[in-house]
């Protein structure tokens, strides 16, 4: 495995498919799918990046160790423009999954199916009926039709495969990064230890503190908040302030997000994640069968092949 690229700064994450997972890095993407034939498919491509994301100068292992020239590479989940770095990144997630579908036609993405449907449907009724009960009080209103936009799209995802990639997901990424600190501690050079590749995914939790549930507490709370400004004096939203509230309050929930990761010990940063630390536990995130993981596992395995193959 000598001159792999795979250290400890490789930040990979992850998007749970209906019938396979997505894993990412900053320059590359792999998927993975269970056909209905048992099989398993794999494509793989380099990620598309926007602007706005940034870039800073990470150094790999092996330069910090002595060793190589000390080569470079730039990292946007750790730079960039704050509001418009978080934005940027999700639409480079977005970008993966239409690649995904291109290269994979028969991957089962998380929006397709009559129960995203359904969930969509009850959304807008509940989110009607909320303004209709709480029409009076634009602070009541904001809070429940943000919760009644919320839950409907949650729930749909209880007891589904999804949840079980969900699982697979934070397995395979878990379980790299506790093979890669295990190196560490070892005093081995994480970029030679042929552990990492796969790492053990089947011991690592399926809950994972980068999950995107665990936006759910900072976009509620920015989504409210962000709404009640678009107000302004009128108390009413028209559909352009609407509009730059809803991109304000993702911003503002990704850049929350970020610090709360980078600062989890900390009481605020505790309180921003347990709504969802609790939904991955309860809802959204289940224990992946044996077949799952090892779609999962695939998919990780070529997504490192990639970076190592990038030099």
């Amino acid at each position: 495995m000598s001159g792999s690229r795979a250290d400890e700064d490789l930040r990979i994450g992850g998007i749970a498919l209906k019938n396979g997972l997505a894993l990412v890095t900053e320059r590359h993407w792999a998927a993975a799918i269970r056909q209905t034939d048992g099989t398993i498919s794999v494509a793989s491509g380099q990620k598309v990046r926007l602007p706005g994301g940034g870039g800073e100068t990470r150094t790999s292992s092996r330069a910090r160790s002595g060793g190589g020239s000390g080569r470079t590479r730039p990292s946007g989940a750790a730079a960039g423009i704050p509001l418009l770095r978080g934005l940027g990144r999700f639409g480079e997630s977005l970008l993966v999954l239409a690649l995904v579908k291109s290269r994979l036609p028969k991957a089962e993405l998380p929006l397709e199916g009559g129960r995203v449907a359904a969930a969509l449907a009850g959304s807008m009724a509940a989110t009607s009926a909320v303004r209709a009960v709480t029409s009076k009080s634009p602070v009541a209103e904001e809070v429940g039709t943000a919760l009644a936009a919320f839950l409907p799209a949650v729930l749909s995802l209880r007891n589904t495969p999804i949840s079980g990639y969900h699982g697979a997901e934070h397995k395979v990424i878990g379980g790299r990064e506790a093979a890669v600190r295990a190196a560490g501690r070892a005093g081995q050079d994480p970029v030679e230890a042929e552990a990492i590749v796969v790492g053990d995914s089947a011991a690592a939790t399926k809950e994972h503190d980068r999950c995107g549930s665990n936006l759910v507490g900072p976009y509620l709370l920015a989504t409210i908040a962000t709404n009640l400004i678009a107000r302004g004096r009128s108390g009413r939203k028209t559909p352009m302030a609407s509009a730059a509230a809803g991109a304000a309050s993702l911003g503002i929930a990704l850049e929350t997000l970020r610090w709360a990761t980078q600062h989890a010990d900390s009481i605020v940063a505790r309180l921003l994640l347990l709504p969802g630390r609790t939904i991955q536990k309860r809802l959204t995130t289940t224990e992946p069968t044996a077949e799952q993981l090892e779609v999962g596992e695939r998919a990780l395995s070529e997504l490192l092949r990639l970076e190592r193959a990038a030099g």
